[in-house]
């Protein structure tokens, strides 16, 4: 059976239905995985899980799944979301984007999606580096990042 992008995953209120999101989100991503753009993530040695991430952030807070994602819903995923909740070394916004990039190009590719132009046009050189900016800020952070980004300041092993 081939993999409906289109499906709903939301409830008759509009809200995602916790099962049905999950299972789109791994289905997406292992179809992504298998591609050549995930393939070649993996040959550069890019272990992938950003675009799971911004798959569920979408879903979760902003209540759109990649065929209706717009390029304003990402910059907000890529720079409200993620420097607010994402507990990752800013160093890490380069492979981010880099993931991000290839993910849209497989939708593009594969689903044909019209909106992925849009938000590969985003996705352009400069954006990791204002990403970066933006994870480090700690205005930025939530109190749960701002937790964990303090433990890991102070030396404490923040993975457990």
């Amino acid at each position: 059976m081939a993999f409906d992008i289109y499906q709903k995953i939301v409830n008759e209120d509009g809200e995602p239905v916790e099962k049905k999101a999950g299972a789109y989100r791994q289905q997406l991503f292992e179809l992504f995985m298998e591609s050549p753009e995930g393939q070649a993530l993996i040959d550069e040695g890019i272990q992938p899980g950003w675009a799971d991430m911004m798959m569920d952030y979408g879903i979760n807070y902003l209540g759109v799944t990649p065929p209706k994602m717009s390029s304003g819903n990402l910059s907000e995923i890529l720079f409200d979301l993620f420097p607010s909740k994402v507990s990752a070394d800013a160093g890490e916004a380069p492979e981010i984007i880099r993931e991000l990039q290839a993910f849209w190009k497989f939708l593009q590719r594969e689903f044909h999606l019209e909106n992925a132009a849009g938000c590969l046009k985003l996705l352009d050189d400069k954006v990791a580096r204002r990403l970066e900016k933006e994870m480090s800020n700690p205005a930025n952070f939530g109190i749960a990042k701002s937790f964990v980004m303090m433990g890991k300041e102070r030396g404490f092993d923040m993975a457990t």
